[in-house]
């Protein structure tokens, strides 16, 4: 009996010990996000405001004021379930991100993408990723959304990096509206510009 009762606690203290270590593992494995969400509502079509955001992954140079080159990895050449694109900041290639659509859903105009690889900023590859979704509000009216889940690497700067984020984020919702509605490539010099007539309004 005595000897049932001591293996009886061995194998009780082992299945904790492994309960402990995988619930420390897991706990590792789940890195906390920083989310926050924005949205901009632009007088035009729905379809329109999707077809650059989506349709035209990969050519969000002419719709961001700070990606001054954008281009296609291999694979479709169009927005699609498992397209990448590079986003340069600097013509030299020195400050870029890779980013990945992993979840495509047309019929409602949404997308999900992760960075999958940043140069020169500060972010965490393994779990930092976008949605963005247009929803029409009448025929000529719609409402752009984009909801942001990141990490920064170190992780202590997500917090900090939050206002500079969001500000950034929100220019290029402008961004979309002015090249959407005029068909103006918007670039890092004529932005300031194209800012002020729009919040001037």
């Amino acid at each position: 009996m005595k000897n049932i009762s001591k293996l009886s606690m061995v194998a009780l203290l082992l299945f904790t010990s492994n309960l402990f270590l995988s619930e420390t593992a897991t706990a590792q494995s789940e890195k906390k996000r920083i989310t926050f969400q924005i949205e901009r509502t632009i007088e035009a079509p729905a379809a329109d405001i999707w077809q650059v955001i989506g349709e035209d992954f990969g050519l969000i140079s002419k719709s961001h004021p700070l990606v001054v080159r954008s281009e296609y990895t291999e694979g479709a050449l169009k927005g699609a379930l498992g397209t990448e694109r590079l986003c340069y900041f600097k013509e030299n290639g020195s400050q870029m991100l890779r980013e990945k659509i992993v979840a495509w859903k047309p019929e409602q105009m949404e997308f999900d993408a992760a960075i999958r690889e940043a140069k020169k900023f500060p972010v965490d590859t393994d779990v930092t990723l976008f949605t963005m979704r247009v929803t029409p509000l009448t025929s000529n009216q719609s409402k752009l959304e984009m909801i942001m889940n990141y990490r920064t690497k170190p992780a202590f700067m997500g917090g900090m990096l939050k206002g500079s984020f969001t500000k950034r984020l929100e220019d290029y919702l402008l961004a979309v509206e002015h090249y959407v509605l005029t068909g103006e490539a918007v670039t890092v010099d004529n932005f300031k510009e194209i800012k002020k007539s729009y919040t001037s309004r």
